[in-house]
């Protein structure tokens, strides 16, 4: 069950795509939007107050002062393209939750994913949001699977998943069947061994492991594909999402193609 949705603000034109794709996504599986916006002080007191996110005994010890510098001083207004994505929500009758991040912008959606279940992000392409570096570090940091979106706006029809027998793999793919049931889609597992046999009994391991969730899918396996092949291989069979485990070797190529999205699922 997917009931918070993580989703940063700002005013950047990849963000316009991840809010309408937000917008989208709450809707079809009925989940809270969690906006997250940047405010203009640079500060380390962010959301203090939400569960989970207490400071530490060590930092409630030490004095007010290395926290507030100036006496009285008071958290920044909210953005104004966060009230403005506040009030699309509203429009559209999308529960919502706004959240302010003081500092690194990266460093808090890794903070504020521990109270959400998928952080759905925009395409790593501005510095003002997210670099590809930090997009990757969040994508194997996070506390909830990560969705990063396409250069525009799509719907899911067709979602393309790696599995290679690892733990990992299964817990993405697992994520990745129950994803792809809330949205109604169509799955392709690839699966991939360097030997026929193995691959063989990989086939057969994933359409048992995919088989209770009663969805349309079709698994593939293939001999010697690696997993710096498979972003490029997703592509070419024309994926709207691609979804693999939070591994750099599968996430950094697939971040490079803007025509689907990306899921990094733990």
């Amino acid at each position: 069950m997917i009931a918070n949705v993580l989703l940063p603000i700002a005013a950047d034109p990849s963000c316009e795509v991840s809010l309408e794709q937000g917008l989208d996504l709450a809707d079809r599986l009925r989940a809270r939007l969690v906006l997250v916006a940047r405010a203009a002080e640079e500060r380390e007191d962010f959301a203090e107050e939400l569960p989970g996110l207490e400071r530490s005994p060590v930092e409630r010890a030490m004095p007010k002062e290395d926290f507030w510098p100036v006496e009285g001083e008071r958290p920044a207004a909210v953005p104004d393209v966060a009230l403005a994505a506040a009030a699309r929500c509203e429009e559209l009758r999308v529960a919502h939750a706004l959240m302010l991040a003081y500092g690194r912008l990266a460093s808090r959606l890794r903070d504020a994913s521990r109270l959400c279940d998928l952080a759905l992000l925009p395409r790593p392409s501005s510095p003002a949001v997210l670099t590809t570096r930090e997009a990757l570090r969040l994508a194997l940091s996070a506390a909830c699977p990560c969705l990063f979106c396409a250069a525009s706006f799509l719907q899911p029809r067709r979602v393309v998943a790696w599995y290679d027998g690892s733990v990992v793999s299964c817990r993405a793919l697992r994520f990745t069947c129950g994803l792809v049931s809330l949205l109604n889609t169509s799955l392709t597992v690839v699966v991939s061994a360097r030997a026929r046999k193995r691959a063989d009994d990989l086939r057969h391991e994933a359409r048992a492991m995919t088989a209770g969730y009663r969805i349309e899918r079709e698994i593939t396996a293939l001999v010697g594909l690696r997993p710096t092949e498979f972003a490029a291989l997703a592509d070419e069979m024309g994926a709207d999402l691609v979804a693999g485990p939070p591994s750099k070797p599968i996430i950094a190529p697939a971040l490079h193609h803007s025509s689907y999205m990306t899921l990094a699922a733990s």
